[in-house]
């Protein structure tokens, strides 16, 4: 309903203005060209406005049928940190599969240094311990502001919100 009413306005005003510019025209030139080029003028101005209404809609559209968006999807950032962290836990002390061009060329000029170049930092086995906890607790962090966030956005309702919730911690254990 208030699509269709903006369209009518939009086309309403296009036609105004077309029809005072062929006024103009028709009292400086033939009247034949100034109503075939109010027309046209007319048709142009309405089709750029309804396009210019549609775009908002769909974007407006794009934007409602985004979940969450209270913390500015910052969350995702805290899933950066989470994948990071697995990485650095899987490759402590393990050799790396790819040297870079510095790599290589470090391990040639010092060789005696050649075991730091070749293999990825070995973090001791508490500080891996701690880590682990660590990962744990940023996981839970990204649950919580995810789900928060899609309640205050009202993506979820609280019972949703609850179930949701209680489901993704769980999920973290497996």
């Amino acid at each position: 309903m208030a699509l269709a009413l903006a369209l009518a306005l939009a086309l309403a005003m296009a036609l105004a203005i077309a029809m005072a510019l062929a006024l103009a025209l028709a009292l400086a030139m033939d009247l034949a060209l100034a109503m075939s080029m109010a027309w046209a003028l007319a048709m142009a101005m309405a089709l750029a406005m309804a396009m210019d209404l549609a775009m908002a809609m769909a974007i407006n559209l794009y934007i409602k049928n985004m979940s969450g968006g209270h913390f500015n999807y910052n969350q995702s950032r805290i899933l950066e940190i989470i994948e990071k962290l697995e990485i650095l836990i899987a490759q402590n002390g393990k050799k790396k599969t790819n040297l870079n061009d510095d790599d290589r060329r470090s391990c040639k000029e010092y060789p005696e240094f050649a075991h730091e170049y070749e293999f990825h930092y070995s973090y001791p086995k508490e500080v891996i311990k701690e880590f682990k906890k660590g990962l744990e607790m940023l996981k839970k962090a990204y649950i919580y502001a995810q789900r928060i966030d899609w309640l205050v956005s009202c993506d979820d309702g609280e019972e949703q919100f609850l179930e949701r919730l209680k489901e993704d911690l769980n999920n973290i254990k497996k």
